[in-house]
């Protein structure tokens, strides 16, 4: 039988992620769903609205089986390392058939000839990607642009395409394609409001709708029914973001002044003497908001220097994915249920990569534990900073996952 592999951040676990989990429980009749989740740091790089913990537990809750982590130097980078590290979490369990995602499009042929398309970058895909990035726009909308371009009345049904899923779902593709993992991919066609809309109220309102939401400090009670009701209750004492923000900058003003510009210049989005823009405006920002703002450019939009801020807080540089291939491989669990304890004995069992439960409770021998896991186990700790915790009470070492019955 088959089991359905998802990529998400579940920032918070919300109707969207329900609706997407039972269809495709509905249409692949799955023996099992797992989950590869993005831990306390997310991909816009903002700390998540609940700890990983919280967060997976909520998706065992909405229908997962087994939640694992994604490797932090991936979950806070492009869409590219973020494909590239949520597919390969996957393969290393061994036994994961389908990689299932959502999409505006539906259309998983098209993503697939639009995926092989990008790859080959054959000489009319390089030419329009060139102007694009010429014109000055952010890589992810040039390329988007350039396939719009290039596939032309292939893609006369989709005027939107590629929109937000369906380019993280090409990049998932282009990872199978590459021949990282043997998945199938299965495309489930995106409900209710868009990626980006920040309209709550629709049908499946979207995570950033939500999230913006309690940003403001909305009380979880009045979005009720734009989530499952354990994820309203989850919400009932978490922290507001602006709080976080605030120690965010704090940690960042203590940071970046202590580091050399060739420092600053490892974070992998940093390039093009981004590191002295950074260096010259930690030291006049009056609020986190205000510093993102300062460094922002046309071609460094919000979202990306967010993301870069916080590779600087965490101390990710291009190492760290090298490192990925070169140490021993490992899985994160942070959920599971009775089935999902199965699948944990399977993929032991299947020995492609050491089961993290308990890391204290692993002997790495002369290998010595991954940095990566390192890496995972310290974004924890300033997670916990943010939130105001102790580093103990946030710890991995502290924060075991238990069986949640079925």
């Amino acid at each position: 039988m088959s089991v359905a592999g998802i990529i998400a951040e579940f920032d918070p676990f919300h109707n969207g992620h329900q609706y997407l989990i039972d269809t495709v429980r509905r249409e692949l009749s799955p023996r099992a769903v797992v989950c590869v989740m993005s831990g306390n740091f997310t991909q816009r790089g903002e700390p998540a609205i609940l700890d990983k913990f919280t967060r997976a537990q909520l998706a065992v809750k909405g229908g997962a089986d087994l939640v694992v982590e994604l490797p932090v130097c991936c979950a806070v980078n492009a869409a590219r390392e973020f494909a590239f590290g949520g597919v390969r979490t996957l393969h290393l369990l061994g036994f994961v058939t389908h990689l299932a995602f959502g999409s505006e499009t539906g259309d998983v042929n098209l993503l697939e000839r639009a995926a092989e398309l990008a790859l080959k970058e054959n000489d009319a895909f390089r030419k329009a990607l060139k102007g694009q990035m010429e014109a000055g726009r952010p890589y992810g909308t040039a390329y988007a642009r350039a396939l719009k371009a290039v596939l032309g009345p292939e893609i006369a049904d989709f005027p939107d395409f590629p929109a937000s899923n369906d380019i993280l779902a090409l990049e998932y593709i282009k990872q199978l394609k590459q021949g990282i993992s043997d998945m199938q991919p299965y495309a489930v066609k995106r409900a209710g409001a868009g990626h980006k809309d920040t309209e709550v109220g629709k049908v499946y309102s979207s995570g950033e709708a939500i999230r913006m939401m309690l940003t403001y400090e909305t009380d979880p009670e009045e979005i009720r029914d734009e989530m499952p009701g354990f994820t309203v209750e989850a919400l009932e004492n978490f922290n507001f973001l602006p709080d976080m923000e605030d120690r965010m900058l704090d940690l960042l003003r203590y940071r970046i002044p202590q580091l050399s510009l060739s420092a600053i210049m490892s974070a992998p989005g940093v390039s093009e003497g981004l590191e002295n823009v950074v260096k010259r405006e930690i030291r006049k920002a009056e609020s986190y908001g205000g510093l993102v703002k300062s460094i922002r450019s046309k071609r460094y939009p919000e979202s990306r220097i967010a993301r870069i801020l916080t590779q600087i807080l965490l101390g990710i540089d291009d190492h760290y994915l090298a490192n990925l291939l070169l140490e021993p491989p490992y899985v994160k669990v942070l959920a599971f249920n009775e089935t999902g304890a199965e699948l944990i004995k399977e993929a032991r069992e299947r020995r492609r990569a050491e089961i993290v439960i308990n890391p204290s409770k692993i002997d790495w021998g002369t290998r010595g534990t991954p940095a990566n896991l390192l890496l995972d186990m310290r974004a924890s700790e300033v997670y916990g900073i943010l939130q105001g915790l102790s580093p103990y009470k946030s710890s991995d070492y502290v924060n075991i996952p238990k069986i949640l019955r079925n």
